[in-house]
């Protein structure tokens, strides 16, 4: 059965947006009463599948894999059939709800609580954390140059203190090394 899909990808809210910003600072700049401004994607397909449930799981893994990055991007997936007009519409959320539910039949080891914004950006700097070793260790740069290239390349503002406070915790790593 063929199935029309429309996927919306946006920035999260606490994430910078450069281009967003600089569009709104222009409109503001000619004047116009602009007080918030938010860019997103719309990305329409057609797919072949048994079901919308079959459908909205491919789509789902298509932004898990490469249309949306979900560090720093939401995206909401709209499913119609081609021969009704009755849509289902899901969001990212929903399915990561499923999919921790599913993964949380091992238990964890007991972690300590996490305290401050520092640990804020855990997830994220762990997903880098091989690129960040590299960079630090191999090319002998800066925290706060190391803060300004994540800024740059994933238009993350992220405090040098917090990023040495990462390498300390989760890289072990010791000043002098």
């Amino acid at each position: 059965m063929l199935f029309k899909a429309q996927i919306e990808i946006s920035t999260r809210k606490d994430v910078l947006n450069p281009e967003a910003k600089a569009i709104l600072q222009a409109l503001q700049s000619l004047q116009f009463s602009v007080n918030d401004l938010q860019l997103n994607k719309k990305i329409y397909i057609s797919i072949e599948s048994k079901s919308k449930n079959d459908a909205f799981k491919k789509l789902d893994s298509m932004c898990k894999e490469l249309l949306a990055n979900p560090i720093i991007e939401d995206y909401i997936i709209s499913i119609e059939d081609s021969k009704k007009s009755a849509k289902v519409i899901e969001s990212n959320m929903e399915s990561n709800i499923e999919s921790s539910a599913k993964t949380r039949a091992k238990p964890k080891k007991k972690t300590p609580k996490k305290r401050g914004r520092a640990h804020k950006y855990d997830e994220f700097l762990d997903s880098i954390s091989d690129k960040l070793k590299a960079l630090k260790y191999q090319n002998d740069i800066g925290f706060p140059t190391l803060a300004k290239a994540i800024n740059t390349a994933y238009g993350i503002k992220i405090s040098v203190q917090t990023l040495y406070d990462y390498f300390v915790r989760k890289l072990e790593w010791k000043k002098g090394k």
